[in-house]
């Protein structure tokens, strides 16, 4: 019962922390941060690629907050869920930046996440401490 309440808010802090710091860093930089951003994604083909970058910050920041405070859970973990599988399709199955093993971690990091999203998808926020 114990790991039901608390174990669901310390998944949902580190999952959506991730989202959210990620995002808090990103505004931080400035346009700098931005500007980071934008080039990343113009370098996928994609356009308004500045517009891009502000909408993954407020996903990143806004999602990452919902499922830190555990509000609209499921919302915020399918939209970071849907994010993340953008990201992943866009970013780590082309040419991979490897480890002596040959394969691009970032790809099983971000699998990884998506399997935690789609526990708080599934289970919501839990027992525990949550807004609304």
């Amino acid at each position: 019962m114990m790991l039901r309440s608390h174990g669901l808010l310390l998944a949902r802090i580190a999952l959506g922390g991730f989202f959210f710091l990620s995002g808090v860093q990103i505004l931080i930089g400035g346009m700098a941060g931005i500007n980071g951003v934008s080039g990343m994604i113009s370098s996928t083909g994609l356009p308004l690629a500045t517009v891009l970058a502000f909408i993954v910050v407020a996903i990143k920041v806004l999602g990452g907050a919902g499922l830190m405070l555990g509000y609209r859970t499921g919302l915020a973990a399918f939209t970071l869920f849907l994010f993340t599988a953008a990201a992943t399709l866009a970013f780590h199955l082309g040419p991979a930046e490897v480890n002596i093993f040959g394969w691009d971690m970032g790809l099983f990091k971000n699998l990884a996440i998506m399997g935690g999203l789609l526990y708080a998808m599934a289970y919501g926020p839990g027992e525990g401490w949550k807004v609304g």
